[in-house]
């Protein structure tokens, strides 16, 4: 009992330390203590790594159990989360204009990660230092704000860099809107760019009331989510062009009937006396 007057620790005369190493991958040090001079022979050094090798084995033998399972564990959430995100697939792809499928999206996403919040916001190239919030969900916010300078916020950088913006933490954050998100009850968020050849034309953001909320798994969730979107909104541009490019036509179709028609006309009106 160390708290006995009479206990003493006993002197320490040297000390062996043993590098716990397998495969050239050293885990830490197996020490032992020696009160007695005469036992420090190559007996008990030999004594020492075997019994540093038996511990050495049998730590890499759980840490790589545990990272399989790990592993195994990630890919079954990584399969589903892929399930899920191809059922979304089907009902962004169901969307008839822009703004619909952005609202689909974002609200998917907003339940795929089951986060607390979920935005979608649109870059306005005409006015290249304002952003233009088109959806937010899950937030307590009575009126919700349309329109934010971009300025200083995640949506900026995400622009210029075109990758992928995690925050584990954003109380420790110099983002613009970091005010609004802490007050909101906000602590992690992720930010995906919306990428249409080559040009990015929007954000994809979700945020969550824990720290750390988001994974490398939801990355690439997300990641396959902007892929889809951007499919889905390509496609409705072409479709709106055709429109737009079949009223062209139609219109030049009719001017041409119009004025053949009147060439017509005017032709026969003489024609008829001289008939």
């Amino acid at each position: 009992d160390p708290g006995d007057e009479e206990f003493h620790e006993p002197e320490v005369s040297w000390v062996l330390c043993t590098p716990l190493t397998v495969l050239d991958e050293t885990f830490g040090t197996l020490n032992l203590s020696f009160t007695q001079r005469e036992l420090q022979t190559e007996e008990t050094t030999e004594m020492s790594e075997h019994l540093a090798a038996v511990v050495a084995s049998t730590l890499a033998r759980i840490r790589e159990r545990k990272r399989t399972q790990e592993h195994l564990k990630r890919e079954e959430h990584l399969h589903q989360s892929m399930s899920r995100i191809a059922r979304a697939a089907s009902k962004i792809a169901q969307a008839e204009t822009e703004m619909q499928a952005l609202k689909i999206a974002g609200s998917l996403t907003q339940k795929l990660f089951g986060a607390d919040r979920a935005s979608v916001a649109l870059f306005d190239f005409k006015s290249p230092e304002w952003i233009d919030v088109v959806f937010i969900g899950g937030t307590e916010l009575a009126a919700p704000v349309k329109r934010l300078p971009i300025k200083g916020t995640a949506a900026e950088w995400v622009k210029t860099q075109k990758k992928n913006l995690r925050n584990g933490d954003i109380r420790s954050s110099t983002l613009s809107e970091r005010e609004i998100l802490l007050e909101i009850g906000m602590r992690s968020t992720m930010t995906q760019p919306i990428i249409i050849d080559g040009d990015c034309i929007g954000t994809l953001n979700v945020a969550k009331a824990q720290c750390d909320g988001f994974n490398d798994v939801d990355v690439i969730m997300i990641k396959q989510m902007t892929t889809l979107l951007a499919d889905t909104l390509r496609h409705l541009r072409l479709i709106e062009q055709a429109k737009k490019a079949q009223n062209v036509a139609e219109q030049a179709l009719a001017t041409k009937q119009a004025f053949l028609a009147n060439v017509s006309h005017e032709i026969r009106t003489p024609m008829n006396g001289v008939l």
